[in-house]
């Protein structure tokens, strides 16, 4: 799904309306009726409903919705916030037919008008996204109320005092701070960075018919990871494969108190389907790894502890390298000068990532490898830190200039290629911030390489079937209980 610009989104509906063809007003309806799907899928009727409209055509949307709702059995009043002398066309015409349901909005030209006023459900359909600067007055003071104030909270399109495109230049506490979006199309880039995206909750795409040709043929070089993505590029099987034909993965891991790591990553190199793994660990992990993981090959470096001199005869379809390994002097080494006799791409995380970036020896990493930082080890690869949507360029430009596909994991892991695409995850849950989520992760991408995968597909494969699993494993158990061998476990139902 290509995420597209607030400009790009104003051309698809202008060019909806002139090529499919259909009047502006209708496709508000269009929109207002997917959202009264979600809300009909996900709402009780015996919660009250409060929608707050601004004057334009996000306000419109609200007012639209409300007329659904109430022919649907559901309680709504709707506040109609008096920001602007005149109001869209399409919102007078809403608004007129809303009257005709007996539902008048009422008129709020003060904040504290709605003192008093308790809903299960606020709807935020205020103002839409092509918000450019922080709000203020009237605004600004129903945003802040309602934020305060208990109940579930939905945002039709983009919440109130968003930018939908960067907001280095906004104020996190003037927006409204919704629990779920109802966004049109395509996500908003900004719901995607952890910054400001938290005012965004849950977010649910609404395919409203945007006109297909449009979205086929406009340019993005921005991608949002959708489960038809990631299945037609997963792995075919046939009747007569073996396990020769679905790979060999080598996990280059571990250390003294750290053998988990490489058993995890081995282990969830298994479960996504690589007909062999074999870890090349320091031989205090060798007893740990074939106790815990005995389908896993094992090798053992010359060092007890730590690696020391990697030395192997194996021909491995994908290496990942990593997890565990300590920062050792003698490690970082033998790390760098592995890297710098590899010609094929490799998979690059944890320790290794921190050594590389000690020593700026970016140079030794093969063309088109996979480089897994969370924030922090980003943070040391770029030399300064970088939060929210600042983060993309610096991201962009370090993939583009040392030739890697650069994976910045986080609650919408993205990925930034060496090519200047960026493909954001949309998959995963806040129970996979555990110790060892890194390290499946890796074991998941080694494995997928391994199995014939290209690195761009394999990563996009593998950032979604990870949050999936991880989704799944906080189904199963709860937030705070998920461990990374849960993790592990939920692959298969993922």
């Amino acid at each position: 799904m290509k995420i597209l610009s607030v400009s790009q989104i104003r051309e698809a509906d202008a060019y909806t309306i002139t090529n499919e063809p259909i009047p502006s007003i209708d496709l508000m309806e269009r929109a207002a009726r997917a959202c009264y799907a979600w809300f009909h899928t996900n709402i009780s009727r015996s919660e009250s409903i409060g929608i707050l409209c601004g004057q334009g055509n996000n306000g419109g949307d609200g007012l639209a919705l409300a007329r659904m709702l109430k022919a649907g059995g559901y309680t709504v009043i709707v506040y109609s916030i008096h920001h602007s002398s005149t109001s869209s066309p399409d919102f007078q015409i809403n608004f007129d037919r809303l009257t005709e349901w007996h539902v008048v909005p009422k008129a709020i030209n003060s904040s504290e008008e709605l003192i008093g006023y308790q809903h299960d459900i606020w709807v935020d359909a205020i103002l839409g996204s092509g918000l450019n600067k922080p709000i203020r007055g009237l605004i600004s003071n129903v945003v802040g109320l309602v934020n305060s104030l208990p109940g579930r909270k939905v945002a039709i399109d983009i919440p109130t005092g968003l930018f939908a495109d960067n907001n280095s230049q906004n104020e996190k506490n003037g927006v409204f701070q919704a629990t779920d979006t109802l966004t049109f199309q395509s996500p908003k880039f900004s719901f995607l960075f952890s910054e400001f995206g938290s005012c965004a909750g849950d977010v649910h795409v609404l395919d409203i018919g945007l006109h297909r040709d449009f979205l086929k043929t406009v340019a993005s070089n921005n991608y949002y990871i959708t489960p038809n993505m990631a299945s037609s590029l997963l792995p075919k099987r046939d009747k007569f494969d073996h396990k020769g034909t679905y790979g060999h993965a080598l996990l280059i891991a571990g250390s003294k108190g750290k053998s988990g790591a490489a058993i995890l990553a081995s282990k969830a190199a298994l479960k996504v389907g690589c007909g062999l793994v074999t870890a090349y660990v320091p031989q205090v992990s060798l007893d740990p790894i074939q106790a815990a993981a005995p389908e896993v090959m094992a090798i053992t470096d010359i060092g007890d502890n730590v690696l020391e001199h990697i030395e192997f005869e194996l021909a491995p379809d994908a290496m990942g390298i990593g997890p565990g390994l300590g920062t050792n002097a003698k490690t970082a080494k033998t790390i760098i000068s592995f890297l710098e006799s590899l010609n094929q791409p490799v998979v690059v995380d944890a320790d290794a990532l921190n050594i590389i970036a000690q020593e700026q020896a970016w140079h030794s990493v093969p063309a088109q490898s996979i480089l897994t930082p969370h924030p922090g080890e980003l943070d040391r690869m770029l030399g300064q830190r970088y939060r929210g949507e600042d983060v993309y360029a610096p991201a962009l430009a370090f993939a583009k200039k040392h030739s890697v596909n650069l994976l910045v994991k986080g609650a919408h892991s993205a990925l930034y290629t060496a090519e200047g695409q960026t493909y954001f995850n949309s998959s995963g849950a806040p129970a996979m911030a555990t110790a060892g989520s890194g390290d499946v992760l890796t074991g998941i991408l080694t494995s997928l390489i391994a199995q014939g995968l290209a690195p761009v597909a394999a990563v996009i494969v593998g950032i979604y079937y990870h949050g999936l699993a991880g989704q799944e494993a906080e189904k199963q158990s709860c937030s705070r209980s998920v461990t990374a061998t849960d993790i592990i476990n939920a692959l298969r139902v993922a």
